[in-house]
């Protein structure tokens, strides 16, 4: 009876999801052909300095994608670190000047969290958001979504590193 169980979204629920991700691989697409043909013809530094000047950038993320989810795992994987190190490092006075394998341990997870965590917050800002279940992917509204929600808190973290 229980490998019978299916799980099913809502009709509407299916219907907004396909079309949301129709709508980004059609503009992905598009925008992906002309930056490939635009480099197919001048694939110099220069010129892409003068395309990112010109007003066009790099496509936004999106929030699924495996680039965004490989970011998170990360993100969560230092989290954990910081989680199981840091009353140890506290409880037995273990700093980052100490000599010993704990104090280099301790360094080293330091700087990988202060370079992830500073990166994190352009990557926060070119990642498509869903508001209102839609997916969003100008830059305008992926900034104000991320002000009025993690921005501060990801601002103040990077402060306390």
């Amino acid at each position: 009876a229980q490998g019978d169980l299916q799980l099913r979204l809502h009709g509407r629920w299916m219907e907004l999801s396909t079309q949301a991700g129709a709508e980004v691989a059609v503009k992905d697409r598009t925008a992906s052909l002309k930056l490939r043909k635009t480099f197919s013809e001048n694939n110099t530094r220069d010129d892409l300095n003068a395309l990112l000047r010109k007003g066009r950038s790099i496509q936004v993320f999106h929030p699924q994608g495996l680039l965004k989810l490989c970011w998170d795992i990360v993100g969560l994987c230092l989290l954990l670190n910081d989680a199981i190190t840091i009353p140890p490092s506290l409880a037995w006075d273990v700093t980052m000047s100490s000599p010993t394998l704990g104090g280099t341990y301790v360094t080293i997870s330091f700087w990988i969290s202060l370079v992830f965590w500073s990166v994190d917050l352009p990557v926060n800002l070119n990642t498509a958001v869903y508001i209102k279940g839609t997916l969003q992917s100008g830059r305008r509204k992926i900034l104000w979504f991320y002000l009025t929600s993690w921005m501060l808190f990801d601002l103040v973290l990077i402060g306390f590193d």
